[in-house]
């Protein structure tokens, strides 16, 4: 995800207000403001063999899995046990058990926590539902609009626009249509994320790949 999507997402997370403290949340099995529980994904059983084959240097991640891992973003850490320090983390899931409303989901780990769970969404399509479900989730939005958009051929569609305040100074944005009509967006992010990610892309860190 674009650095102009992630700043976007916390001008939005800015503004909403926190709740009390209550236990972490869990995004798709990732639990929030713990530390990374899941595992890295495994290479493939002879890197060596297929950085050969494929003339790179690329950690060989393994494009399957039996159960939920994490890719890093910063490949020259890939399969070693350099800590989480500020990173994108990858989220792939076991062939079946993919989310069904949402695709390339990251979470960023900050200090070997999760402080952040972000996702795209299919856009104007399934809109309707993916809001559905986070209100089933979280419950009714803190603040909810309904923007219209228009298309570079003049075609207005509307996108939802809703945001939710939880305990622990976590918020969750949801952008039902992004700068694409079949894209959407949420973001699950923590206070210490929030400031931490403003913080980098103001200073031109450009690591955070949410």
């Amino acid at each position: 995800m674009s650095n102009s999507m992630i700043l976007g997402a916390i001008l939005l997370l800015a503004s909403a207000a926190h709740g009390a403290d209550s236990e972490p949340l869990t995004i798709y099995g990732i639990r929030m403001l713990e530390a990374v529980a899941i595992p890295e994904c495994a290479a493939f059983a002879d890197p060596a063999q297929w950085r050969r084959k494929h003339r790179t240097t690329a950690y060989p991640y393994s494009p399957s899995t039996a159960t939920t891992c994490y890719k890093r973003d910063d490949r020259s850490k890939s399969g070693t046990a350099a800590p989480l320090t500020f990173e994108t983390l990858e989220i792939l899931f076991p062939t079946g058990s993919e989310p069904a409303l949402a695709y390339g989901v990251e979470a960023l780990a900050i200090d070997g926590r999760v402080e952040a769970v972000k996702w795209f969404t299919r856009g104007a399509a399934q809109q309707e539902a993916v809001f559905a479900s986070l209100k089933e989730k979280f419950g009714e939005p803190t603040a909810y609009t309904l923007d219209t958009k228009q298309n570079g051929f003049g075609a207005q569609y509307k996108s939802i626009r809703a945001s939710w305040s939880l305990p622990q100074s976590v918020t969750v944005v949801f952008e039902g249509v992004g700068g694409q009509v079949n894209q959407g967006s949420v973001a699950v992010m923590s206070e210490a994320a929030r400031a931490r990610v403003s913080r980098e892309m103001s200073q031109g860190d450009s690591r955070t790949r949410m």
